[in-house]
């Protein structure tokens, strides 16, 4: 490791930057629907006893958690980074550990999810 590296660490044990907690709530009223625009965070294949769905989860604009566990076919799926609206019936409110922050994030669950992409706008180009 070269001093200027330990210098650099040296001055971030001395001077740690501020840790920001991000504040999460809740979207709706169980049983009712929802709609929201979000980025996809998490989009993966879970296998279960049932078969496979596809676990989405996703931050709203507002920075709120939507998670949704999706079994249904559909033509294209979205993937990590993508930006989706996204509508459903919420099903529960929950709160999950989650182990990189450390934190406890509160996340709206929900069901007969249907999803759609932004339209580009008009500077896009084929």
């Amino acid at each position: 490791m070269s001093i200027d590296a330990l210098l650099k660490n040296l001055e971030e044990v001395k001077n740690p930057k501020p840790v920001v907690e991000k504040v999460t709530g809740y979207i709706g009223k169980v049983g009712g629907k929802i709609t929201a625009e979000g980025k996809v965070l998490v989009a993966k294949h879970v296998n279960g006893y049932y078969g496979t769905t596809l676990l989405l989860k996703i931050e709203d604009t507002s920075g709120n958690l939507i998670t949704t566990f999706y079994s249904g076919t559909a033509n294209e799926v979205p993937v990590k980074g993508d930006t989706i609206n996204i509508t459903g019936t919420v099903k529960k409110h929950d709160v999950y550990f989650n182990s990189y922050t450390g934190n406890e994030e509160k996340s709206t669950v929900i069901t007969r999810t249907r999803w759609t992409w932004p339209f580009p706008g008009p500077d896009f180009q084929d």
